[in-house]
């Protein structure tokens, strides 16, 4: 039994457990010194680091802060570095801040009522060299960037310089001592290899063509009725065999093209191939004319040279900016298709089950939610900064969940950069089935300085000053695109030196003419097959200017490849030719005799045929004469 007096091995528990105590407070002390210490400073890392990847160039945060007791964050001095110029930024951000709903976070979503971002700065200078993203090659996924790569390089076109050059006189066979591999060379080699299997087979499927031994046997028929005599019986006996011959003719006539229609098809196919040689010969010709920068004098191709790389950076950014939020939008469900079975069984299903009113749920977040952010500058409070007042709403990883597009709009000015009539309107809509981007936005007036047509040593072409003014508009959508671009530069100033002196007094010819250079460019199309053209007033007077000097020059030049080419393959070339011709004629000359042949036999059965008729007919007639002189007695 025990004694009353012992006390207890173990103490009694109360409801408090000290020795869990201390380390609750370790892991809380660690958690507190890793968002106190740690947090921030990885979060702008990574900002830093996803933001330079979208951009493709460096992006620099200045500082960012976070609160957990506010839910708040705020970052500031943001340089966005201009991809085409590292030592300038394309715009600063002096801050962005915003809170999130207490509501949201213990829902485990990240809402945001209303965000500010303030004090915007454009085209600011850098202290330092901003990084540029190397280009990564394109997956085989990412058809859509292959596409505006492949649209790039169709842009690309002769250097102006080369002009010069080809106006003092140019011979092709000084700079390309080797054709190299032609495609036309390729393709007669393997024309002649296969030629040799067709005459084979033309030859074996000719010698089974029926018909000589029918012709031969309607032609025997035929030659065996005469024609002639009184009596309407024999007369009507050689009628029934003519009808017979003609119709054995008609059969091996039919017999005959029946069997050969295949054959002569596929030789007429084989001869057409032969003949596409010339258009690889074209193609060779237009492949040794860029490799010599030859140049091209149309409208068309020169304002590609001129205002290309400008309207692909002023468009093309806006398809790389929607498959950025396209990947990060939840994948559209596509309808199941249903058997007109299943979808009466649900029909009636419905009606046996009435009809349900579903209300939205108003209380429910997506992950993300930007509801409003307010975009606000002045610029008496900047050194290059502008009036800009605009709002960014809904942007959601969920638009479905919330029914609501995201928007943006901004209007301003930049007076201290003579920068005017700023509207800016972007929707990025993936409610329900759409998946599509709308733009529009306007600049009224801004200045222009430095926008380089050509920089080589044969040729400098720059437009140093001049007042511009631009539109843009379109749509981005999954099936396809339109996106157009209008601009204008009053009062241009040049800087324009060549080596070719009559390259430059053209040059400064057409400039010189022209007050005001307007630009129309449109890019439109399916993503895999887009289109781009490009038209300007500038592009026309170059080639009013450059058709009378260069046009015989150019054409010079094309004749003297044409030569090349001809040197290389024009003996294998015309071997080929005349090996088709002959393997032709062997095939369709026996084809053509007998259909010759079994139209001679027709012909002379229906000659032979309508004289025994009209026989006929007489001595019908002969007939009843007889009768009628015999009633009457004479």
């Amino acid at each position: 039994m025990a004694n009353p007096s012992e006390k207890p091995r173990y103490k009694k528990k109360g409801p408090i457990r000290f020795e869990a105590i201390g380390p609750f407070a370790i892991v809380v002390g660690c958690i507190w010194a890793y968002f106190f210490f740690l947090f921030d400073h990885q979060l702008r890392w990574g900002l830093q680091y996803g933001l330079t990847q979208g951009n493709g160039a460096e992006v620099n945060v200045g500082y960012l802060k976070t609160s957990f007791w506010k839910a708040s964050f705020a970052m500031g001095a943001i340089q966005v570095t201009d991809p085409e110029n590292p030592m300038q930024n394309r715009v600063e951000v002096g801050e962005v801040s915003y809170k999130l709903s207490w509501d949201a976070l213990l829902r485990g979503k990240f809402v945001t009522n209303i965000a500010a971002i303030r004090t915007i700065e454009v085209n600011t200078p850098r202290k330092a060299k901003g990084f540029i993203v190397p280009p990564s090659p394109p997956s085989e996924s990412e058809g859509e960037s292959k596409a505006w790569s492949m649209m790039k390089e169709s842009l690309a076109s002769t250097p102006m310089g080369e002009i010069g050059e080809m106006l003092n006189g140019f011979n092709p066979s000084e700079k390309i001592k080797d054709l190299g591999n032609l495609k036309s060379a390729a393709r007669i080699q393997e024309l002649k290899g296969q030629l040799g299997t067709k005459e084979q087979e033309w030859a074996k499927a000719l010698s089974s063509v029926p018909g000589t031994q029918e012709i031969d046997n309607v032609k025997k028929k035929i030659a065996s009725v005469n024609i002639g005599g009184s009596n309407p019986a024999e007369i009507q006996k050689n009628i029934s065999t003519l009808q017979d011959a003609l119709k054995e003719a008609q059969a091996a006539q039919e017999k005959v093209t029946k069997t050969t229609d295949t054959l002569v098809g596929d030789v007429n196919k084989f001869s057409s191939s032969v003949g596409e040689v010339d258009n690889l010969v074209k193609k060779d010709r237009e492949d040794l004319e860029r490799k010599l920068k030859l140049p091209k004098i149309d409208a068309k191709s020169i304002g590609s040279q001129l205002f290309g790389d400008l309207v692909m950076r002023n468009l093309g950014s806006y398809a790389k900016y929607y498959y950025m939020a396209k990947k990060y939008m939840p994948p559209k469900k596509k309808p199941e298709k249903k058997t007109p079975e299943q979808i009466a069984e649900e029909k009636a299903r419905a009606r046996a089950k009435g009809k349900n009113y579903r209300f939205p749920v108003t209380t429910g977040y997506p992950v993300f939610w930007l509801q409003k952010a307010e975009i606000s500058s002045k610029a008496e409070n900047t050194e290059l900064g502008g009036n800009v007042a605009g709002e960014l709403t809904n942007v959601s990883s969920d638009p479905d969940r919330i029914g609501k597009p995201a928007m943006l709009h901004i209007t301003g000015e930049f007076p201290k950069k003579n920068v005017t009539g700023v509207i800016f309107d972007v929707i990025f809509d993936a409610v329900g089935d759409k998946m599509e981007m709308r733009i529009n936005g306007a600049v009224g007036s801004y200045p222009v300085s430095g926008q380089s047509f050509s920089d080589s040593a044969d040729l400098k072409f720059v437009m140093t000053e001049a007042v511009g003014s631009t539109s843009i508009s379109g749509k981005i959508a999954e099936n396809g695109f339109l996106l157009a671009m209008t601009g204008t530069y009053k009062n241009p100033k040049y800087d324009i030196q060549a080596k070719s002196k009559l390259l430059e007094g053209i040059l400064k010819n057409a400039t010189g003419s022209l007050p005001m250079v307007t630009l129309g460019a449109k890019l439109e199309g399916e993503f895999l097959s887009p289109s781009i053209s490009i038209t300007t007033n500038l592009a026309s007077a170059l080639e009013a200017g450059l058709q009378k000097q260069l046009q015989g020059q150019v054409a010079e030049a094309r004749k003297k490849l044409d030569g090349m080419i001809h040197d290389k393959i024009g003996k294998e070339k015309a071997a080929l030719t005349n090996q088709m011709n002959q393997a032709k004629a062997k095939v369709l000359g026996p084809i053509e005799e007998k259909k010759k042949a079994v139209a001679a036999v027709q012909s002379e059965g229906q000659n032979k045929l309508a004289q025994a008729q009209k026989s006929l007919s007489n001595a019908g007639k002969s007939q009843a004469t007889d009768a009628i002189k015999k009633k009457l007695r004479f």
